[in-house]
């Protein structure tokens, strides 16, 4: 199989939790075989009436899974977030307000802190008061940690936010917002050393930049700029025509030149109007993009891709016949995106939305021996594979998978009950072949 148009990003966060847990071989040739019925499930908290993974974070002690909550504290609906590892749930601090009220909290990426416990390490977010504000939740010294906002440094902004940290949390990145080029409220690239805020560079005649990413030794952070302002709250902007995004590399050595034009391994792929790099792969050799892409006489989508850093080639990931329907033609077309790969590149992970139905489909990409990346519908490769235990419920993103591929973390969508999110495990250590089979180890559904 192979890939074809596009992107959505993170679904709607609504309803409680199921968790499941199972596990496949690595391969692109799919043979349905039955399945051991074993599982490993999350569990709600608390008080909690929604969970949904943001990510994996792979720690020498296991995984460890940061995510967001929606929980009740006292007579208040919060959001609110945690990390979770071994079935137990780590709980950040819930902020409270100067009107005594608790405050929505939201976190993009955690760090560990290296040997010892998997649960040391720092979170990096925002706290909306109602204008966001970046904060880091530290709990390298002792559970539950203690939460800090990050400062302004004195800047005229009107919020901020944080979206990723080195892995010694001397280097956070992320923007801040406000009129602060005396062009109109937009926002501006950030980072935070050791606390104190300083503006990214960027080039002359931008008015809108943002950090998305920084690598674990805090020498290099990507994003977006634009020559348009982007007066929204909405942390990480979105490549389309309208914002005329184009990527950003910053290193240790200065700024790369900014990228508009995408090269894939035939030449200049075409209809590219934005650029958005979203996130650092394979221990920041490779960077996840967002393009927008124009189409004659019909609505533009948005491509996920892959970008080596060092020839700037980029690999487009996307589906094919996303509607089964057994052709691939305008019906097909649609957004992709990627949240997340194995540090191997192996296995990456996201979703797909139809540009025409609006469904949104939790998928991976399966590389082969060739370096092509098969698309695969997650619910149709593991119902292929014998599995039943997602009978019933739309699997609509993947929002991460740990660094050796063998776990990724679903998040799915039942009519009668709203979204609810899943962790799964996958064995996926070799590079799959295209002759191989796939057998599903374990399958099993907790309808919590």
């Amino acid at each position: 199989m192979n890939a074809s148009p596009n992107r959505p990003h993170v679904c709607p966060f609504a309803a409680r939790l199921t968790a499941v847990l199972l596990a496949a071989g690595t391969t692109l040739a799919v043979v349905p075989e039955a399945s051991a019925q074993a599982f490993s499930g999350m569990t709600l908290g608390p008080d909690m009436r929604a969970l949904r993974p943001v990510g994996i974070t792979s720690t020498p002690q296991g995984i460890v899974i940061p995510y967001k909550a929606i929980k009740e504290q006292g007579v208040q609906l919060v959001e609110t977030a945690g990390i979770m590892h071994a079935g137990i749930h780590y709980e950040m601090p819930t902020p409270i307000g100067p009107d005594g009220l608790y405050q929505d909290v939201e976190i993009f990426q955690y760090r560990t802190a290296g040997p010892g416990s998997p649960v040391k390490g720092i979170d990096v977010g925002l706290v909306k008061k109602p204008s966001p504000v970046a904060v880091m939740w530290d709990t390298r010294d002792s559970m539950p940690g203690t939460v800090t906002e990050l400062s302004h440094g004195g800047l005229p902004a009107l919020g901020s936010w944080a979206t990723s940290a080195s892995a010694d949390a001397a280097r956070i990145g992320g923007a801040i917002y406000g009129n602060l080029s005396g062009h109109g409220v937009s926002r501006h690239a950030a980072r935070w050393d050791d606390g104190v805020l300083s503006l990214m560079a960027v080039p002359a005649g931008t008015r809108s930049s943002e950090v998305f990413d920084v690598s674990p030794d805090g020498n290099i952070a990507l994003g977006a700029i634009s020559e348009q302002g982007m007066p929204s709250e909405d942390p990480k902007m979105k490549p389309a025509t309208s914002t005329l995004a184009k990527g950003i590399i910053w290193t240790s050595g200065g700024i790369l030149p900014p990228r508009s034009t995408v090269v894939d391994g035939i030449g200049v792929y075409p209809g590219v109007d934005a650029l958005v790099f979203t996130g650092l792969l394979a221990n920041a050799a490779q960077a996840s993009s967002s393009l927008h892409i124009t189409r004659p006489a019909a609505a533009g989508a948005t491509k996920a891709a892959i970008c080596d850093l060092a020839t700037g080639v980029f690999t487009p990931i996307e589906g094919d016949d996303i509607n089964f329907d057994g052709n691939v033609d305008g019906s097909d077309w649609h957004d992709s995106a990627i949240n997340a790969a194995s540090d191997n590149m192996l296995v990456v992970v996201g979703s797909v939305t139809g540009i025409e139905s609006g469904e949104q489909r939790a998928s991976i990409w399966l590389q082969d021996v060739a370096g092509d990346y098969a698309y695969y519908d997650l619910a149709r490769y593991l119902t292929q594979a014998g599995a039943t235990a997602h009978n019933g419920w739309t699997l609509n993103d993947v929002t991460g998978v740990s660094t050796d591929g063998a776990t990724c973390s679903p998040s799915a969508l039942a009519a009668e009950s709203g979204q609810n999110s899943f962790c799964w495990s996958f064995t996926s250590r070799a590079r799959p072949s295209s002759s191989s089979s796939c057998r599903l180890i374990s399958s099993t559904l907790l309808n919590l």
